[in-house]
């Protein structure tokens, strides 16, 4: 089974692009024989985004239509366990929390 490893970028930084631009090119160096590699796109505001564009530099040309394909999430820890839950939180019918084993 492998790693399931949360790569968090941007943020408040003043060196929120550099970030974003070195996040990225991590999230792509990694073995991905070995790791699960999930991008966690932190806005300026520190909202946490996860989404199928989240790791593609090229979509940080238009960041609105960047949060409106990506689904927002907070980090929530449960029974020892660490997840990627989708915020709002839904009581029913919304998506599944997302465990993972590593944050960088």
């Amino acid at each position: 089974m492998k790693t399931r490893v949360a790569m968090l970028f941007g943020g408040k930084s003043v060196e929120h692009e550099v970030s974003v631009i070195s996040g990225i090119q991590a999230v792509m160096s990694m073995d991905t024989d070995k790791y699960e590699v999930i991008p966690v796109y932190m806005t300026k505001r520190n909202e946490m985004y996860i989404g199928e564009e989240i790791g593609k530099i090229e979509s940080y040309k238009n960041i609105d239509e960047l949060l409106k394909k990506s689904q927002r999430v907070i980090m929530t820890n449960e029974d020892g366990k660490v997840f990627l839950t989708p915020f709002p939180v839904k009581l029913f019918g919304g998506k599944k929390p997302v465990e993972i084993d590593v944050a960088f």
